[in-house]
């Protein structure tokens, strides 16, 4: 540590209790009195950083305390934040104590309380305790591994039962900011639906109430169903929001009524932007793929945001003029279906070919080096072993009816799609037959967007075609 700079180090623990806080402390004096460094201990968390209240860490006080429970330099829920002069005493502290480094030891509020010591010019390393690896940026370990595993186990269970006594459970997954973990266990067993309510920073009743609560000018990003809920949405923003402000639709709404609902808003001076947008489930997480349509003006306001929001910079891409987001987005989905199709058929052939092949580690052994590797094939791999194969599947697909806008497209254009035209007829056709690679496009669609699969046991009532129309536009 000496060799990083650092003379003098101080250690805190705050939050709740966990198990091996005083391994992590040993190892940390250890280390660095190794380096020729010294360390203190802030007492009581965050407490002792505002208060002052410090302990002399040396390799006699740390010998053997492994072996003890808690934490020796104590913890609390203390809140610095609460406190108009918080961050001054923290920092005042840490001057008188001569401290140039420090390390938190905790979990996602440490996280928090230790991101705004950085922006202060704090030189602080963050240890999170061994439930709490869930957090963003840092990496998963045993603690939160094992957390996910049998929370997706009792799941997987519970919904057999649901779907066998055709009930609704809901299960609660407790602790301070477990979000990341509720999803996770949610995808391993295939829930239906994972609520994160942490995940929602502003708290409001009404769009009015949103649009007080954001600052102007204010960008407001819709991901709620197309159709009438968005013609809903977007029309209830155009009485709310002032001149300037941007609504940006990341649904998959059809690229006319994009077009529609950009002269619409432009009348009130609202911006709006239609944002195709990629990447499924793990996108959300992890980071998304977007082309956005309407005027570049609104785009260079909005690019950053989704700069953030992306895999990479090169994922953002502007389309064009207004609908081009939205249009380029529904090709996109066109193609998506010819390749789940071909993925989906190519293991029915494996399945049906007299070998005794582990498809899956077959899918696995194609992403090194073959020329049809790719995210879709080792999601199917994935998909394979979650399900266990496909024997308890239905071959019900479902489907959201935008990929016929494009076909219905390319037909007024006299555009050959044959490909896609006939992925489409499939998932049409899957409805009423018993069929490997429809349960295999299932259960790929299950693992990019979440799109529901039905068990054999309770085959799913298709919607009539009515119903489907009216949810198209």
């Amino acid at each position: 540590m000496a060799d990083a700079g650092f003379d003098k180090v101080g250690v805190f623990v705050a939050g709740g209790p966990a198990a091996g806080i005083n391994g992590v402390i040993k190892g940390i004096v250890q280390e660095a009195t190794n380096a020729g460094a010294r360390v203190v201990g802030f007492l009581d968390g965050a407490r002792g950083l505002y208060f002052g209240n410090v302990m002399e860490l040396t390799r006699t006080r740390v010998e053997h305390i492994e072996f003890l429970g808690g934490s020796i330099l104590g913890t609390s829920r203390f809140d610095p934040r609460r406190s108009p002069d918080g961050f001054d005493r923290i920092l005042a502290t840490l001057r008188q104590e001569g401290v140039d480094g420090v390390i938190s030891i905790g979990g996602e509020g440490t996280l928090q309380l230790a991101e705004v010591l950085r922006q202060r010019g704090v030189r602080i390393v963050h240890v999170p305790k061994t439930i709490d690896n869930d957090i963003y940026g840092v990496s998963q370990t045993f603690g939160f591994d094992t957390a996910v595993h049998e929370a997706a186990r009792l799941l997987t269970t519970i919904s057999l039962d649901a779907h066998t006594s055709a009930t609704w459970f809901m299960v609660e997954i407790m602790g301070r900011y477990t979000g990341h973990l509720a999803l996770e266990a949610g995808l391993a067993s295939g829930a239906t639906r994972v609520l994160i309510p942490e995940e929602g920073p502003i708290d409001v009743e009404s769009l009015a109430d949103l649009v007080a609560a954001l600052p102007s000018p204010r960008c407001v990003l819709l991901y709620v169903p197309h159709g009438p809920p968005t013609e809903r949405v977007c029309r209830s923003l155009c009485r709310l929001l002032s001149p300037g402000d941007i609504v940006a639709d990341g649904g998959n709404s059809h690229w006319q009524d994009s077009i529609r609902r950009h002269d619409l808003l432009g009348r009130a001076g609202v911006r709006f932007l239609d944002v195709g947008t990629s990447g499924g489930v793990p996108g959300a997480r992890g980071g998304a793929c977007f082309m956005v349509g309407g005027d570049p003006d609104a785009f260079q306001a909005l690019a950053p945001l989704l700069r953030d929001l992306a895999v990479d910079e090169e994922a953002v891409f502007y389309a064009g003029p207004p609908g081009a987001g939205h249009f380029v987005k529904l090709v996109h989905n066109a193609i998506e279906f010819g390749m789940v199709q071909a993925i989906a058929e190519g293991v029915e052939l494996l399945m049906r070919s007299g070998y005794a092949l582990d498809i899956a580690a077959l899918l696995d052994s194609w992403q090194h080096g073959s020329v049809i590797r790719g995210w879709l094939v080792e999601l199917m791999a994935e998909a394979l072993r979650q399900w266990d194969g496909l024997e308890r599947l239905s071959s019900y697909v479902e489907d959201t009816g935008e990929v016929k806008w494009v076909l219905g497209w390319a037909l007024g254009q006299d555009i050959p799609t044959p490909v896609t035209s006939a992925a489409q007829l499939a998932l049409m056709q899957y409805r009423d037959q018993d069929s490997a690679s429809a349960k295999a496009v299932a259960i790929l669609r299950h693992a990019y967007g979440g799109h529901p699969v039905h068990l054999a046991s309770r085959p799913a009532e298709p919607e009539g075609r009515e119903a489907r129309a009216r949810g198209e536009r």
